[in-house]
């Protein structure tokens, strides 16, 4: 078996991995995707130190960065099931530890040389976009009662004053989400018909970047919205449910 990463191919059973695989859960409680882990160990072997030098600066040049084809390859250079492709992970594959140069003992650096190195690939759902991966709102509850105020006096106590014996029912209506790979739309006003539009409040953020270079990609894209309403009749309601499927 060979590993082959980008246009390099590591010789046959140089490296020995391991592969795991880990969901990817958002603070609701969603599963985002999945994420792909390759844990490689490979031994160099050399004739002499000078070309030992020389296996180790190139694979420190051949895992310096990400975005590259992961495959396991079989010794006729066929394709195996195990692959990790940059194209379908969310910002790119990722070279998130090493290489790494960790054993020191017997002949290290002598003739041999063992490395370390770790790739990471997250592979979102088949959510599609415009999933919500985030979404929380509140109603805020106001008015109703009587009003009054207090007369303040030149010599005495303040006075008491009953100045409406009703107040409009105001509320406030606020939320926030977060779209996986677009913009989620901001709910829906409640109460249409005591609704102050020329009030509201629809606030945009910049997403998450994720990757570098070609393999760039954003997420979570946040958005905000504020509605007020006033009525003189009781208004009831609940908070605005996540869209379906989110």
């Amino acid at each position: 078996m060979k590993i082959k990463w980008g246009s390099y191919t590591h010789p046959s059973n140089e490296m020995i991995i391991a592969i795991s695989r880990e969901s990817s859960v958002n603070a609701e409680g969603v599963v985002e995707g999945v994420l792909h882990r390759w844990d490689m160990q490979g031994l160099l072997m050399e004739d002499s130190q000078s070309a030992l030098d020389t296996a180790i600066a190139n694979i420190e040049t051949q895992y310096a960065t990400g975005e590259k084809d992961l495959k396991l390859l079989f010794d006729d250079d066929s394709e195996a099931d195990h692959q990790l492709l940059t194209a379908s992970c969310n910002g790119g594959t990722r070279v998130v530890r090493g290489p790494s140069f960790l054993e020191g003992r017997g002949v290290e650096y002598a003739l041999t040389r063992t490395f370390s190195v770790t790739i990471e690939g997250e592979i979102l759902d088949s959510g599609g976009a415009g999933t919500v991966l985030e979404w929380q709102e509140t109603l805020q509850f106001s008015g109703g009662g009587p009003a009054f105020s207090y007369l303040q006096t030149v010599n005495g106590l303040p006075q008491k004053q009953l100045t409406a014996e009703a107040t409009p029912y105001r509320v406030i209506q606020q939320g926030s989400a977060k779209g996986r790979d677009a913009y989620p739309a901001a709910a829906t006003p409640l109460w249409a018909s005591d609704h102050h539009q020329n009030l509201d409040s629809i606030t945009y953020g910049f997403p998450k970047k994720m990757g570098r270079g070609s393999s760039v990609a954003y997420t979570m894209y946040p958005i905000s919205w504020r509605y007020e309403f006033t009525s003189d009749t009781v208004l009831v309601g609940t908070p605005t449910a996540a869209p379906s499927g989110s």
